[in-house]
């Protein structure tokens, strides 16, 4: 009734231990790979916290007005908040230079923007206008009537 597959036939058992010893070595590469990521931005975060901050410092006090109003409508999840962010600093500041830049870049794109609406002048020479000659057609184009060759 049912058509059932085997493996008794096609596969062999050591493809099975093979995917799994791969797909374990994958995660436990995956996760060496984030740890030193992990560790590089816990030596580099109170730089990239003071970039952050050089670069927009509105980021900052943004996020901690974020962290107290969360505080204000329920304090434990507040706390939990700012715990998290205590202990998860290094991504926290990482996220905030994100932000930061993506600030810096959008104001920069607005300036650029009202300068062009604005019709901010720029500064040009005016060039002499030359004369260039006509060039003559290379083909021209002539109507040959034929008789008789009609085709309707």
């Amino acid at each position: 009734m049912f058509d059932q597959k085997s493996s008794e036939g096609g596969g062999s058992p050591l493809n099975t231990i093979w995917a799994l010893i791969l797909f374990v070595g994958l995660l436990v590469g995956v996760f060496f790979m984030a740890r030193l990521v992990f560790r590089l931005l816990y030596f580099l975060g109170p730089v990239i916290l003071i970039a952050a901050l050089i670069l927009d410092h509105k980021v900052f006090w943004d996020y901690i007005s974020w962290l107290r109003k969360i505080f204000k409508r329920d304090t434990l999840m507040g706390v939990a908040a700012i715990v998290l962010s205590v202990l998860g600093y290094p991504i926290v500041s990482a996220i905030l230079l994100g932000r930061a830049l993506m600030r810096r870049q959008v104001k920069t794109l607005q300036r650029d923007q009202e300068r062009r609406a604005k019709g901010e002048l720029t500064d040009f020479e005016e060039l002499e206008s030359r004369q260039f000659p006509t060039i003559p057609p290379l083909f021209r184009e002539e109507k040959k009537e034929r008789e008789g060759d009609d085709l309707v």
